[in-house]
């Protein structure tokens, strides 16, 4: 903030050709980078060397084991497509100056390799679980998933680039399959919910939930369910006819996942915690409600004499 206010500042003071509030999100871009790569131990160095391991790990999925960390930040990425899009804009603006900009992102044959390799790196890891466990599912059919994904970003640049009914009638039909793979996968995979019999809350007064929550606020689940089935079929305002700035759309689609991942986030975490527990990769210690008295082995030896 005190960046941009710099440049706000400085606008209104020169008369420069380009304002310099151009250079801002350039100048907060190389600040960022600066803390992040500084190897000097401030500033968490520990945190930053993690997430720098972290995103290397990511950048050669499928070479590695895939852990946790790999995938979780995968997943988080796949919500940040239009920021690498606007990335690639950026590149593009300072390239030629922010003067007669030919840079619609929608128009550069490079956009939907770039805003693909998220879910790339997801197809790569499902394919090394599958090679590390050889469990067909879910490793295989999540590489489905991915595919599907990969599959309505090519088509649905297509249909930006060259328009036509039949493109659009494409990217519809892809979309349809994808959003309820996806949401079938959020709620039932990754969030452990929809689930029946011994495995169901329904015996518990909890229908469609577990019988093993975190969050005491039940009602939370439901409309977490609710609004992930929202943002997962978000798409669709792409494709009905309003009145409404392309820009302003995508930056609020693009808003709605990134709300999506981010309550999304807190359900998956819970999930891994319970799923850790039942396996007794992690333990929860619960508290007994009156003191147990644990007698020392010198306490015995008197009771013995």
């Amino acid at each position: 903030m005190l960046v941009l206010c710099i440049a706000v500042y400085l606008d209104f003071g020169t008369h420069a050709t380009v304002p310099l509030a151009y250079y801002y999100p350039l100048i907060l871009v190389s600040i960022l980078l600066l803390i992040l790569f500084c190897p000097l131990p401030i500033a968490n160095w520990g945190a930053r060397k993690w997430f720098l391991l972290s995103i290397g790990r990511l950048l050669i999925s499928g070479y590695y084991s895939v852990e946790f960390r790999d995938f979780f930040l995968a997943d988080e990425m796949n919500s940040l497509s239009y920021s690498i899009e606007q990335f690639e804009f950026a590149i593009c603006a300072y390239a030629n100056g922010w003067k007669n900009l030919e840079c619609s992102t929608g128009q550069m044959w490079i956009t939907p390799f770039v805003t693909a390799l998220p879910p790339w790196f997801r197809f790569l890891q499902c394919l090394r679980r599958f090679r590390d466990t050889q469990q067909w599912f879910p490793h295989l059919v999540n590489c489905g998933k991915y595919t599907a994904s990969l599959a309505t970003i090519f088509i649905y640049f297509s249909y930006r680039h060259y328009g036509g009914y039949r493109l659009k009638a494409a990217y519809i039909v892809i979309s349809i399959i994808t959003s309820i793979y996806t949401f079938t996968w959020d709620v039932y995979m990754d969030w452990g919910l929809f689930r029946f019999g011994k495995y169901g809350g329904g015996a518990y007064g909890r229908p469609f939930l577990r019988p093993e929550l975190v969050y005491s606020w039940e009602w939370a689940y439901y409309v977490a369910i609710v609004l992930d089935f929202l943002g997962r079929f978000s798409w669709i305002l792409r494709v009905v006819s309003l009145d409404v700035n392309p820009l302003i759309l995508s930056f609020s689609l693009a808003l709605i996942e990134v709300l999506r991942r981010w309550m999304w986030n807190f359900f998956r975490l819970e999930n891994e915690h319970l799923n850790n527990c039942g396996q007794f990769r992690a333990i929860k210690d619960i508290p007994l409600p009156f003191h147990i008295h644990v007698e020392s082995d010198s306490e015995s030896e008197v009771e013995d004499n």
